[in-house]
């Protein structure tokens, strides 16, 4: 009995180790999506640099990148959320 106990924590604790670490990676992944957005819409070397802005196929892929990122970004606020609504279902790779 004692041993199946033992066993059944162990197996809680690597699974909420687990867990947090997908956490983590989530969050590391959201920070360092919000980071790169920050660049995109900058006045240095982003969409809003005059420089770029005149060059038409560099403003069109940075605009591109952004939205993708955007949706990406949105994907992970969702399942960041739905962490704490049943942290039983949470699953960081699914986007």
């Amino acid at each position: 009995m004692e041993r199946e106990n033992k066993r059944r924590r162990a197996e809680a604790e690597a699974t909420e180790q687990k867990h947090r670490r997908g956490i983590e990676d989530l969050e590391r992944r959201i920070a360092i999506l919000e980071q790169r957005q920050k660049m995109l819409e900058s006045e240095q070397w982003g969409m809003a640099d005059p420089a770029v802005y005149s060059d038409g196929e560099k403003m069109k892929a940075l605009r591109c990148e952004h939205q993708e990122n955007q949706r990406s970004l949105e994907a992970l606020y969702r399942k960041w959320e739905e962490h704490y609504i049943d942290p039983g279902v949470f699953s960081p790779d699914a986007e």
